[in-house]
């Protein structure tokens, strides 16, 4: 049963939770290497409902910050609200039942997080992934143990690379890769997911485009909505 997702990333408005989650897109590409993090529980984590909107991050130094929306497209839902987070942080150190893992085909992205990811979880994720995983395909999950990182499971997948010809297709592939995550952690029975920003640059995605997908996939909604924070 889920019982929350810390979307790591909160809803006051549709417009500011957009704007969050493109902006948090930018910082996940921060990493501070060499740092040492400490773990975090995800349930120290407040949800959404509790955040005023004052405690939002300044938005203004993060690129276009024209109006997008005059209003949400989705309703307002208190319940949804109360099982997300949106957090900035390393989520190699959040102590959580899975974090999920943006990667490429052969499951060797070469970028900072990835390779912080492979080095916390120790050899056994790295056997795992070239023994049994192999390969993911773009849109797909696969999950593996957590190994030595503080979540219990890792969810692997693949998000697309963007072309304006093929954006129909980008948007499809991007939608099955939460869909396919959410199915994963339903079939597992996990109570709680470490969502990372999945789209990324280095692909040329447009965060505003990913962070769309992100909140209005009607699936996301209903998965989340089933269930039960706490």
């Amino acid at each position: 049963m889920i019982q929350g997702l810390v979307y790591v990333l909160y809803h006051i408005s549709f417009r500011k939770l957009e704007k969050s989650i493109s902006i948090f897109s930018n910082l996940f590409r921060m990493d501070p290497l060499g740092v040492a993090s400490e773990i975090v529980d995800a349930s120290s984590i407040k949800p959404w409902s509790e955040i005023n909107p004052r405690d939002l991050p300044d938005s203004s130094n993060f690129g276009n910050q024209e109006k997008v929306h005059d209003t949400s497209p989705f309703p307002f839902d208190p319940k949804i609200n109360s099982k997300v987070a949106l957090w900035a942080g390393d989520i190699c150190s959040l102590r959580i039942q899975v974090i999920v893992h943006s990667t490429n085909e052969a499951l060797t992205d070469r970028s900072p997080l990835n390779d912080r990811l492979l080095n916390k979880a120790g050899p056994l994720l790295k056997e795992d992934l070239v023994l049994n995983v192999k390969s993911c395909r773009t849109g797909e999950a696969k999950m593996t143990k957590g190994y030595n990182l503080p979540a219990r499971y890792v969810i692997h997948t693949v998000g697309p690379k963007f072309n304006v010809k093929y954006q129909t297709a980008a948007e499809s592939a991007l939608f099955s890769c939460y869909f396919k995550v959410l199915q994963l952690v339903k079939e597992h029975n996990l109570g709680q997911v470490g969502l990372c920003v999945i789209n990324s640059l280095r692909r040329n995605y447009p965060p505003h485009d990913g962070a769309h997908i992100a909140l209005l996939k009607k699936q996301t909604s209903k998965e989340l909505g089933r269930h039960s924070w706490g």
